[in-house]
């Protein structure tokens, strides 16, 4: 099965959630995934070695945009990897946007 992912970004407040929230609603078998959430969750899973790297690079911040792209891309990676199987969408809600589609890839 092909599986399109949709990535949307922009600055805190612009409607990126809700235009997502809106998009899911309407498309059959599609899952939302939250950046900052799939982050925090990770970081509460500290007895993986994905949570522990993410609460050290996160201990003295919550900024998410802070993330080096490498641990962001294994953060994602892991989200995508907990979706339903039969999800034919993702949509991807706050991919950091100073990375490059090459640090990302």
């Amino acid at each position: 099965m092909v599986v399109m992912l949709v990535a949307v970004v922009g600055a805190p407040g612009t409607g990126k959630t809700a235009a997502l929230t809106h998009c899911a609603a309407g498309m059959a078998n599609t899952e939302m995934v939250q950046l900052r959430s799939c982050v925090l969750q990770a970081r509460a899973a500290s007895s993986t070695e994905l949570g522990q790297r993410v609460a050290a690079a996160l201990l003295n911040t919550n900024d998410v945009a802070s993330l080096p792209a490498a641990l962001v891309r294994d953060v994602v990676a892991h989200a995508i990897s907990q979706c339903d199987p039969s999800s034919s969408v993702i949509l991807l809600e706050g991919y950091p946007e100073g990375a490059s589609s090459e640090e990302l890839a």
